[in-house]
C-alpha cells in the first residue's frame, strides 16, 4: 500500500507515497504495515520505487528518480544515479555507454544547467540483500 500519496507532476494517474507492507514474512506474527522508507508508485500493478526518505530533493522541478527513469532506455546502460549537489545532479553510471553518449541524451531531456558532473564507474555500489538498489551514499 501506499501511504500519503501525492499526485506527481500533476498526473491524477500517477501519486507516489511510501510503500507500506506487512505480513509474516515482514513481521513475524503481526498484521500490522511496516513503512518500509521507500517511496513509489503503482503503474498497471506494477511498483517502481523512486528513493528514500531523505532522498526527495528537488532541482527546477526534478527529482532524481525522473532523471534516472528518463535515461533507462539508453542501450549500453546497466546503472545510473543523479546525485543532487547544490543547483545540478551529478550523474553516475556504469555499463557500456559513454560519457559523451549519456551527456547527449541529458542535453535532450533536461536543461543543461541542471546537468554537473558525469561519471562513469565499473559499478554502482548496491545493497547485498537488493542487488538493484544503489547506495547512494557510498559513491
Amino acid at each position: 500500500r501506499l501511504e500519503n500519496a501525492a499526485s506527481a507532476n500533476g498526473d491524477d494517474k500517477t501519486s507516489i507515497g511510501e510503500v507500506q507492507v506487512r505480513g509474516a514474512h515482514v513481521i513475524s506474527g503481526s498484521n500490522s504495515w511496516h513503512a518500509t522508507g521507500d517511496f513509489g508508485y503503482l503503474n498497471d500493478g506494477e511498483l517502481f520505487l523512486t528513493g528514500r526518505k531523505g532522498n526527495e530533493t528537488t532541482i527546477e522541478g526534478w527529482q532524481h528518480y525522473m532523471i534516472e527513469h528518463g535515461l533507462s532506455s539508453i542501450e549500453g546502460l546497466a546503472q545510473v544515479a543523479a546525485i543532487p549537489r547544490a543547483n545540478a545532479f551529478d550523474i553516475h553510471f556504469s555499463g557500456p555507454c559513454d560519457n559523451q553518449e549519456l551527456k547527449e541524451a541529458l542535453s535532450q531531456k533536461l536543461p543543461n544547467r541542471i546537468i554537473g558532473k558525469i561519471t562513469k564507474h565499473k559499478a554502482l555500489p548496491t545493497d547485498r540483500r537488493h542487488l538493484s538498489k544503489i547506495l547512494y551514499r557510498q559513491i
